[in-house]
């Protein structure tokens, strides 16, 4: 029978056989056994014991004569005299005036005496940690660890006397010198018995990990119930069935370190002999005197050095971070070191930035002495320890790439079968297995005294990585990801300098993750890793910013892009599917209702299963008084509606048709889907004139990702810019033209945007307007009408760059084959129009316009940190620079005073002949005209090799009208000021020069066609001069003009090589390789009547000879 705390009872014997027949129940047959009470269940009853609990504090502390001790645990005979109970109540005659009235002290009133309580305030912090005893409590269960050698209940740990008792314990720690209220007010209120210890006016619970158990703000955990009755309340007990809280946690935590002897170690080997390795930690360091180490093993030691850089020691050998890269004290920021061994490189990382390089080869060397370890020198001799907080430990077997790190950095990781994955982005991190990450402590789950290594298949328990000494587990507070506290700018939002967090930090890079929960005003640029946006959120982003996301967006609030700001998402961005967020995003066009505006649709339907879906008018074109109304008329009202009414009539889209014409264009309804890629037309609301401009907002769910557009044989599409930011035009030839990797073939390379000069009519002959013209070698105006041409002139100015704003239309031309044309999140880029680098070509707009004779601005592209043979990617708001190609312009005036403007860029990857993407065929040709001839096939833009002094490019000419025409240079790039420009002009007899650089060319023409009169040049002196002394004649080289045969003698039987034949316009007319020695070589060359040079390679030199043919 157990009677528990039942203290008297009665036993009663009773005979129910009498009769001495040996059944009669004698008192030799009851046995009474009491069971000593023993609380912390070690070998030593209560009643013996001098610290019940186990907690380090001795009970005559806790019961309130601690200084009657001695730091003895018992009474101090020595200091009292001689034991003396004259009354013989068992207590020392000192205490006896004391008693009357005193009761056993209970901190927390829960019916527990504080001996027998191991959390005596319920503020959920240990008596022991409280006290200053918690070294001796390893596993973190309340109670010491250890064993009892002497048997007096005081454990070794905390014993310094072998015996019964104790020597020279210092009493608990008490911070504020508070003495306990009571009759016996000179006892002192240590710690463990406060909940505001220090009495700063903040309760010791408000920042530990079990504060929110506190939810009436008491300083107390809440609630009564304690089963096991070892003064835990059940709320945070780990297990009512034992004595003690065993540590048992699981959530996102980080250790603090006392850099006294607090740390974290394997009795393992992890890095040893690997050629490859990568270390990371989230630090938050209050004291780095010390150099503390973060983390490592003898060969592979990663530490903060007392100057507050990092240093790496890699096989014993040091070596720092950047001077003036400095690590923050009380701040968190994540560190990484990286040895490379393939490629003889060590590098640190802060914050995902390289601060650090040197090189280093070979393997990590191996060691006997196999610990790795958190917090302290991994040598065996090793101190440095570290006095901070620690957060998600992570080992790799391979060196990490500066992209990789900085995917990992915002956000813990979880193993995705035989990947690697974050837990705020959903997607793998690239070129990363599982089986890369060796060691993975998120300091989040441990089990007694084992911090759990997330890459094992269970928690660890038992073994593993061994705590020892800490007293400290919080809840996580490392920006994993940055969460915005308040509204306002991103910076002061994310910003929670209580808990080391630096706003700055979020914005200082582009590979932060943020999640918004608060609306965000934005005034400047800034790129991230990962966005989530929460519903009923806003990000207003102004000032003509670029908000750049490079990995993943789950958008459900909204992001709200004012003036030209930019959504770019680049190459590998996803967006998340669920999302059920908006963009908004401005635009402008002709306010005239004759004049139209050809547009394209940034934004599609909001929808939680598909993206890019394309959307009606009706749900998606808004201005900013509302959605917009339609009426199916020529004209919207006379006296305009709030919000305005559109005149549908004028809404159009040419997809996959024939050569443009007015009968393939197909009319839309305002509530016809618009597939995502296609651009469409509309005219102006009749608010203004031509040149005045009328404020459209596209608002649905932004496009994103790889987007579609089919395009058969010969046919055309009038497709747009299907993104909320610009679009670089060279990167979208390159994708449709077969340069880019997967070789996608579908459009000719060249880009045809309308611009609508005016016209004042909806009668399509009264139109006035043409096409601008835009290829890789760069942009040309259209054709311009003779009341527009003025650069001061509202109209017929807009040259198209490589850089393609929001919202524009434009034309493609299939090649031969067909195919789709493709968009790629890796064409978008950041430019505004007010740069002069996006253009946008409807009716013409008063801003950015570019004049006539300007030079287009060049930047220089900011250099990498270290040369790690890694991209460098392109910082939020930094604006892409256009190439540097050599150009000039030429503007030909007719003699009725159109103007049209051809384009010659020079470039290594241009030949003579059509190069797809480069070169630009002539669409809309006047009666009276100019262009470039190639192949017989007439181009408004041509792209060539290099020039020099020699090269030579052939113009052709048509007059229908004669009269005066004009030559002159509308703009050159990149070409030096001092290089002359010569329009070479054939009279039919002689070439003359004239320097373009110094005046534009006049002359009048009668009706004709000119194939060969008018060349640009770069020099007077051109090979195919005519002029007998420049060719000296070699004797060994004829011609015999009656059978068309070049005839070579070579009586020195020397080796003849190349032979190319040349007009008078420097085109190559005949090409051969003889390589032979033979003493007589006869070549046939099929010539028309003309003078030709040939140049004919001999023993490796270069013989040129004129020859006519009659």
């Amino acid at each position: 029978i157990t009677l528990g705390n039942i203290t008297e009872f009665v036993v009663i014997f009773i005979n129910n056989t009498p009769g001495g027949l040996g059944n009669d129940l004698a008192l030799d047959d009851i046995v009474i056994k009491q069971t000593f009470c023993n609380s912390d269940n070690d070998i030593t009853p209560d009643v013996f014991d001098l610290d019940a609990d186990n907690d380090g504090i001795p009970d005559i502390v806790e019961v309130g004569f601690g200084q009657l001790s001695g730091g003895k645990a018992t009474m101090d005979l020595a200091a009292l005299g001689p034991w003396v109970d004259a009354n013989g109540n068992g207590l020392h005659d000192s205490i006896d005036p004391f008693v009357a009235g005193f009761n056993i002290i209970s901190t927390d009133s829960d019916g527990i005496l504080d001996q027998f309580d191991l959390d005596s305030d319920n503020d959920g912090l240990f008596d022991v940690d409280e006290a200053g005893y918690g070294d001796g409590d390893v596993n973190g269960d309340g109670m010491g660890d250890g064993g009892d050698s002497d048997g007096d209940g005081i454990l070794d740990v905390f014993d310094f006397f072998v015996g019964f008792g104790n020597l020279g314990q210092p009493l608990p720690i008490n911070s504020d010198g508070d003495t306990y209220p009571g009759t016996l007010g000179n006892i002192p209120l240590y710690d463990y018995m406060e909940v505001d210890s220090n009495n700063d006016g903040t309760f010791d619970l408000a920042d530990q990990l079990h504060s929110a158990l506190d939810a009436n703000n008491d300083g107390i955990i809440d609630g009564t119930t304690d089963v096991d009755r070892d003064g835990i309340l059940d709320a945070f007990d780990t297990s009512t069935l034992v004595f003690g809280s065993p540590r048992d946690l699981n959530e996102p935590l980080y250790i603090e370190f006392d850099g006294r002897n607090d740390y974290v170690q394997e009795s393992l080997d992890i890095v040893q002999g690997l050629a490859g390795a990568t270390l990371m930690a989230w630090i938050k360091p209050s004291d780095v005197s010390q150099n503390p180490v973060i983390a490592g093993e003898e060969n592979f030691i990663f530490s903060v050095i007392n100057t507050n850089r990092l240093r790496l020691n890699v096989n014993g050998a040091n070596f720092n971070s950047n001077s003036g890269v400095n690590i923050p004290l009380n701040t968190w920021t994540h560190v990484a070191a990286v040895f490379d061994g393939a490629n003889s490189l060590a590098k640190i990382y802060k914050n995902g930035v390289l601060v650090g390089s040197t090189s280093v080869s070979g393997v990590i060397n191996l060691t006997a002495n196999n610990v790795f370890r958190i917090g302290r020198n991994p040598l065996p001799s090793g101190s440095n320890y570290f006095k901070g907080s620690i957060d998600e430990v992570r080992v790799f077997n391979t060196a990490l790439t500066t992209a990789q790190i900085q995917k990992m950095v915002y956000q813990e990781l979880f193993i995705n079968g035989s990947n690697l994955q974050g837990t705020i982005i959903p997607i793998d991190i690239p070129g990363l297995t599982a089986a890369n990450m060796v060691r993975y402590f998120r300091m989040d789950t441990y089990k007694d005294d084992i911090a759990d290594d997330l890459t094992t298949p269970t928690v660890d328990l038992g073994t593993g990585a061994k705590i020892f000494n800490v007293k400290v587990i919080k809840r996580q507070t490392a920006p994993m990801p940055f969460i915005t506290k308040q509204a306002g700018a991103l910076d002061a939002a994310v910003a929670d300098v209580a808990n080391g967090v630096l706003g700055t930090d979020a914005t200082a890079n582009d590979w932060s993750i943020v999640d918004v929960r608060h609306n965000i005003n934005m005034t400047a640029s800034d790129g991230d890793l990962g966005m989530i946006v929460r519903p009923g959120v806003t990000i207003t982003v102004d000032n003509d910013s670029e908000l750049k996301n490079d990995w993943y967006l789950k958008l459900d609030g909204s992001i709200d892009l004012l003036g030209e700001s930019q959504l770019v998402q680049t190459d590998i961005c996803q967006l998340d599917v669920t999302s059920i967020g908006t963009i908004k995003r401005r635009q402008q066009g002709t306010a005239d209702k004759y004049t139209y505006n050809y547009f394209s649709m940034p934004v599609s339907q909001v929808s939680s299963v598909s993206n890019n879906l394309g959307d009606m008018l009706s749900g998606m074109l808004k201005t900013s008084a509302g959605n917009v109304q339609y009426s199916f008329t020529l004209n919207p009202p006379a006296t305009q509606t709030t919000p305005i009414t559109l005149a549908s009539r004028w809404f159009y889209i040419f997809d996959n048709q024939g050569a443009s014409d007015i009968t393939n264009w197909a009319q839309i309804a305002p509530t016809d889907n618009i597939k995502a890629g296609l651009g469409f037309t509309m005219k102006g609301p009749g608010t203004g004139a031509v040149a005045d401009q009328y404020e459209y907002i596209f608002e649905g769910k932004p496009n994103n990702g790889d987007i579609s557009v089919a395009v058969s044989t010969g046919n055309q599409v009038l497709v747009g810019n299907p993104y909320g930011s610009a679009l670089d035009a060279n990167k979208f030839i390159d994708d449709n033209i077969g340069v880019s990797s997967p070789a996608n073939n579908s459009i000719d390379g060249t880009l045809y945007f309308w611009e609508h000069f005016g016209g004042g009519s909806h009668l399509l002959k009264e139109y006035e307007g043409g096409y601008a013209v835009y290829t890789k070698a760069g942009g040309v105006l259209a054709l311009q009408h003779p009341d527009l041409y003025n650069p001061l002139s509202p109209g017929g100015s807009k040259t198209p760059t490589q850089f393609i704003p929001v919202g524009q239309g434009f034309f493609v031309t299939a090649d031969a084959d067909g195919g789709n044309v493709v968009f790629k999140n890796s064409q978008r880029t950041f430019v505004t129009e007010g740069s002069g680098n996006s253009i946008f070509t409807e009716a013409p707009k008063g801003r950015g316009d570019v004049v006539l004779g300007q030079a287009t601005q060049t930047q220089t592209t900011q250099a990498a940190v270290e040369n790690t043979n890694e991209p460098v990617v392109r910082k939020a708001g930094q604006q892409a620079v256009a190439d540097t190609l050599r150009r000039v312009w030429i503007n030909f005036t007719t003699p009725t005073k159109f103007r049209r403007q051809v384009l010659v860029a020079f470039t290594d990857q241009a030949t003579k002949d059509e190069d797809n993407g480069y070169d630009a065929l002539l669409i809309d040709k006047g009666p009276n005209d100019l262009f470039w001839k190639v192949n017989d096939k007439e181009y408004v833009i041509q792209a060539i090799p290099p020039f020099d002094e020699q090269t030579v490019i052939p113009m052709e000419t048509v007059i229908r009208d004669a009269g005066q025409v004009k030559i002159e240079i509308a703009q050159v790039e990149n070409i030096v000021d001092s290089q002359p420009i010569y329009l070479r002009v054939w009279n039919g007899t002689t070439f003359t020069y004239h320097n373009l650089r110094e005046e534009p060319f006049a002359e009048n023409l009668t009706a004709g066609v000119f194939p060969d009169r008018y060349q640009i040049t770069f020099g007077t002196n051109q090979t195919l001069s005519t002029d007998d002394n420049a060719l000296a004649g070699d004797g060994r080289i004829l011609f015999a003009s009656s059978s068309s045969e070049l005839i070579i003698n070579n009586p020195k039987g020397e080796l003849i090589g190349k032979v190319n034949g040349y007009n008078m316009l420097g085109q190559l007319v005949y090409q051969t390789e003889v390589n032979t020695n033979q003493s007589t070589v006869s070549l046939p060359v099929n010539l028309t009547r003309g003078v030709y040079i040939f140049n004919i390679e001999i023993d490796n030199q270069q013989v040129a000879k004129k020859i006519i043919k009659d």
